[in-house]
């Protein structure tokens, strides 16, 4: 029989709260340079998978699929893609503890870099820090199904609503035979983006978050020409965040030619460009999908206390 005084014990700690185990023989100093060894592997192997992106469509449509599911940083969806490229929730141990979430035993970690703070170089620049952490995806969750993602219930119009939001530059409706070289178009010219008539919504859709990505772009001092790969490729990350179908993949196609010759540090912060004009024009979506959500509460409240 256990003796009840072992219950004033203190009780061991399940996981460290970085994902790392400090090895109790270890002094301060000697930590220290465990995670600045584990930091240096962790940006090596981000550095390696860059290169496997871009010099593979495949590679480079893989990782757009996990940016659009994760959301996370370029460097931490490279981490992530070189260790589990189906992933698709990730929390580390103690916030899914916090949900009452318990990991499989046996299950496998992800290594990714958490921001931890700012430091200023020599030079009087900024500079980042950032710590190793371990993460788990939800398949690693026993009885997940709770955690499993819902498709959103947006609309089509609700979704082109968003995309137009608050926009200087609207979009113009013309006639189906149009002479336009797309059916959704971006004119520098004109700074208008033109629709033609009797499209499916889909494909119309695809074809406004492309197109404002190149809005994005332009606006950014980047002509159309220049813009093609980067606004493509945001638009496609925009399509599978918004879980929509058949949008244009072709232009995958020019991925080598688009990277070639360039660098891990060139072709790293081009990943990056994309990840950021997604962002502008993904920002401006929840903005408006927000303001109709609002728009439709208040009507349904007004239509209540109507009926009442």
């Amino acid at each position: 029989m256990a003796d009840i005084y072992d219950a004033f014990k203190p009780k061991p700690q399940t996981s460290p709260s970085n994902g790392f185990k400090q090895n109790k023989r270890m002094t301060k100093e000697e930590f220290g340079k465990f995670m600045n060894n584990k930091r240096t592997t962790l940006f090596n192997i981000a550095n390696d998978q860059t290169m496997k992106v871009v010099n593979n469509p495949q590679s480079f449509m893989a990782f757009l699929d996990l940016q659009a599911r994760l959301d996370y940083t370029v460097t931490n969806t490279l981490l992530v893609l070189s260790q589990n490229p189906k992933a698709t929730l990730l929390k580390d141990y103690n916030h899914w503890n916090d949900l009452n979430a318990f990991l499989i035993k046996g299950s496998k970690g992800i290594d990714i870099l958490e921001p931890a703070g700012e430091y200023t170089r020599k030079d009087g620049s900024i500079g980042f820090n950032y710590n190793p952490k371990t993460v788990y995806d939800v398949s690693c969750i026993s009885n997940n199904n709770r955690f499993i993602e819902k498709q959103n219930g947006y609309s089509p119009n609700d979704l082109v609503s968003s995309i137009i939001y608050k926009t200087d530059i609207k979009p113009e409706v013309v006639s189906s035979d149009s002479t336009l070289p797309e059916d959704v178009y971006f004119d520098e010219l004109s700074a208008t983006v033109y629709v033609k008539e009797g499209q499916d919504p889909t494909n119309m859709i695809n074809g406004l978050l492309r197109e404002y990505a190149f809005v994005e772009c332009f606006q950014q001092g980047i002509s159309r020409e220049d813009a093609s790969f980067i606004a493509n490729s945001a638009g496609y990350l925009l399509s599978k965040k918004y879980h929509l179908e058949n949008y244009d993949s072709t232009f995958m196609k020019n991925c080598l030619s688009y990277f070639e010759g360039k660098d891990v540090i060139t072709s790293k912060k081009e990943l990056e460009e994309i990840k950021s004009v997604s962002k502008s024009v993904s920002e401006r979506m929840e903005h408006g999908l927000y303001a109709l959500q609002q728009g439709n509460q208040a009507r349904q409240t007004e239509r209540s206390s109507y009926e009442r």
